[in-house]
């Protein structure tokens, strides 16, 4: 994904200019995207800023009246109030409907302070520079959502949003992280704020960092210790308090032009299409679906948007993207800085057919996490011909670290690996992803519940119930409805989910990659006979173990056969 780099240096240094340009062309995945480069006396830093050219579009840095202070940001704000108005009453001249300006003037208003305004939410990182004080301001955002790692070389501080962009700064030498390969194996990531290079650290949540002739001054401006079951509430008036703040959040998100909603089978995305739809919204829905055949994410979502009269329409994955797979595999794993693999390739090739229907995606990611905490747990196959005996001996010692998925300061953590990392990075190369279900008082006050309030989906439900019950009466993807009073409604729901549920549970065990191998043997009987046709495409978007021995059968045979396999 794009996003900002600065070097940040005691003394104007025009040297390392050259510097920053080659660390923002590692980040131009892309044609359409723009780029914003900053070298000027007296401000000792030198910063660029690579965008999608979708929000905030205004060239950056932006300066207040007088020109005492600077910012360069990327991200999104999502205000509760528009403070715009205050501030104009204020004095401040605001020339511009970019983010960055407003945070400008609200840090020229309150100073540091204004990491505490509750309206302060989003997902951002920002340097302010204040030329009177001599200091450089790093901020992000509360839950850390915004991608941002950096790197120190004596009194110099670099930071980017892609490692690989740190990677360009020549003045570093960079080592392996070798301590933390086995947990980047178990989990296809690192859940620290370190990364597979010692030098290369992640920037934490809710940080205010200062930077001052060479020295840097770490904050942490909210207390995640205190993430904790404070909630007083009954699960009767917990329901109506998350519906609340869920009605109050939703129109903020699904603001402003080229907005569509990511719509699927399941309860997180249809609990954003009931109330989007109660407070007079009206935003295009869409689905990704397979190549063979509408999956039940689509005959869902179908359904859901006819019951309200919604436009609604289906990217399939075509041809094209298998003919085209190689270049899309080598893409997501470059942009995504090795946290995704090639069996998500697909992602680039559908975001990239969305940003010209809807470059804003509003999405449900996360909703399991947040409204259930449901969490991943580490691979349960580890394939002992591949890895060193103390990878393995290593591998097997981490099992315990399950138990910090408990305690509530590490679930931040969790979310911002699983949003920044891997899918996020990938969909933000392409488009916009914004996600109600990471709001930071959403979350924050989920968090404070007891774990029985929050099991399956049933605060999703209720907000569909609450707000648009005519989407109550069609079950999910999974087989999961929401039953009603009607006995025969009950019935009729009941056999429509269990064929859905029969359906998924098929395709996920003929398709999923740990699949005995001694099963795999009849993939020819079943494609021959075309019982497969009976399930396959009803609940995986994605079908790799199958497309490895057909649609991608060449790029398989290219891999297995290439010198550099062989020489292994």
């Amino acid at each position: 994904m794009p996003g900002l780099i600065a070097i940040l240096t005691p003394n104007y240094d025009r040297s390392i200019a050259q510097n920053i340009t080659k660390m923002a062309e590692s980040m131009c995945h892309e044609d359409f995207y723009k780029k914003d480069l900053f070298h000027e006396a007296p401000v000792p830093f030198v910063a660029a800023r690579v965008h999608l050219n979708i929000v905030n579009k205004v060239p950056q840095p932006i300066y207040n009246e007088n020109r005492t202070i600077l910012i360069i940001m990327d991200g999104e704000l999502h205000a509760r109030h528009d403070p715009r108005e205050r501030l104009r009453l204020a004095g401040h001249i605001i020339g511009s409907d970019s983010d960055a300006e407003l945070l400008l003037h609200l840090y020229e208003e309150v100073g540091e302070a204004f990491v505490y305004d509750h309206n302060l939410n989003g997902c951002f990182l920002a340097l302010i520079h204040d030329i009177r004080q001599g200091k450089t301001l790093i901020v992000n955002d509360c839950l850390g959502l915004y991608r941002a790692f950096y790197t120190q070389d004596n009194h110099t501080f670099v930071i980017a949003s892609e490692i690989k962009s740190l990677l360009k700064y020549a003045r570093v030498s960079y080592t392996p992280n070798t301590g933390k390969f086995h947990e980047y194996f178990l989990y296809d990531g690192i859940l620290s704020d370190e990364t597979l290079f010692k030098e290369i650290h992640r920037l934490p949540p809710a940080s205010m960092w200062t930077y001052r002739a060479g020295a840097i001054t770490k904050r942490q401006y909210f207390d995640f210790s205190d993430l904790r079951t404070n909630t007083s509430l009954g699960k009767a008036e917990f329901d109506e308090e998350v519906n609340r703040i869920f009605r109050t959040i939703m129109p903020i998100y699904a603001r402003g032009k080229g907005v569509g909603l990511s719509l699927t089978g399941g309860w997180d995305t249809r609990a954003e299409l009931a109330v989007i739809s109660n407070v007079g919204h009206a935003l295009p829905c869409y689905t990704w679906c397979g190549p063979y055949r509408d999956s039940l994410d689509v005959r869902v979502a179908r359904k859901l948007t006819k019951v309200l009269g919604q436009e609604h329409h289906v990217f399939r994955i075509g041809k094209d993207f298998f003919d085209d797979f190689s270049d899309y595999a080598h893409k997501t794993v470059y942009v995504s800085d090795g946290s995704a693999g090639i069996f998500v390739s697909h992602e680039i090739y559908l975001n990239a057919m969305v940003r010209a229907f809807a470059p804003i995606r509003l999405s449900g990611k996360c909703g399991t996490q947040t409204m259930s905490r449901r969490f991943f747990r580490p691979k349960p196959e580890i394939d002992e011909r591949v890895f060193s005996g103390q990878l393995l001996f290593d591998i097997a010692s981490i099992g315990q670290c399950t138990r910090c998925f408990e305690e509530r300061e590490s679930v931040i953590n969790v979310l911002r690996w699983l949003w920044a990392s891997g899918f996020g990075a990938i969909e933000g190369s392409q488009l916009v992803g914004r996600a109600p279900y990471l709001d930071k008082e959403l979350v924050l006050f989920l968090f404070g519940a007891p774990d029985s309030y929050l099991s399956g989906s049933n605060v999703q439900k209720y907000i569909v119930e609450k707000n648009c019950g005519q989407l109550a009466g069609v079950p999910s993807d999974k087989g999961a409805y929401i039953r009603s009073e009607s006995f025969g409604r009950n019935v009729r729901l009941s056999l429509l989910a269990l064929l859905y549920k029969s359906l998924t549970t098929l395709d996920k065990a003929y398709l999923h990659f740990s699949v005995p191998h001694i099963f795999t043997r009849m993939d020819p009987f079943m494609k021959c006979t075309g019982l497969e046709k009976v399930f396959l495409g009803f609940s995986y978007l994605d079908s790799y173990r199958r497309w490895l021995k057909s649609e991608l059968r060449h790029f398989t045979e290219g891999v297995l056969l290439d010198e550099r396999t062989l020489e292994v």
